[in-house]
């Protein structure tokens, strides 16, 4: 964002005012603090979305094949986001979350849901995906996560068409 003085273009925002909120990273990456914070709150997601997905699919009628296919997308996506995240962490040396287990989720529970829900809950979870990543990107200043972000914001498109 820009504002003009005298013909000269100079930023409203420059790195300079986020020194104080910068985390120095290994490998040169720096993060602040909402982008940490961000990467937090999409690991509780994705760790929970690939519990309940993980019973869900587990669930599902035999004869909805082309269902199974989106779950198992779904689940591959969240754990490809759980081990980026756990990567970006480990990089920052900062403790990763402990997040949803296997332990929080009774897969053996008799199904509760309808394959009909179950497909509902994924398309509403997709939108708040996309909507939660293009937040994160926007309040990222970090090449990379925005890269990652923007990464993101694709698989889920995919996911939701």
């Amino acid at each position: 964002m820009y504002y003009y003085r005298e013909k000269t273009a100079v930023p409203l925002i420059t790195r300079d005012l986020y020194k104080e909120d910068v985390l120095e990273i290994n490998h040169n990456i720096k993060l602040t603090g909402p982008e940490i914070t961000s990467l937090w709150t999409q690991y509780q997601s994705d760790s929970l979305n690939l519990r309940v997905n993980t019973y869900m699919h587990h669930h599902l009628e035999e004869e909805n094949e082309a269902i199974k296919l989106i779950f198992q997308d779904a689940i591959a996506s969240s754990e490809n986001n759980l081990r980026e995240i756990e990567s970006f962490f480990n990089r920052i040396h900062y403790p990763i979350p402990q997040g949803f287990t296997e332990h929080d989720v009774n897969i053996d529970t008799p199904k509760l849901f309808s394959d009909h829900l179950c497909l509902k809950y994924l398309h509403e979870m997709t939108i708040h995906g996309l909507s939660a990543y293009s937040v994160a990107l926007t309040v990222s200043t970090c090449g990379e996560m925005r890269k990652f972000y923007e990464d993101k914001v694709h698989d889920t498109i995919k996911l939701y068409n």
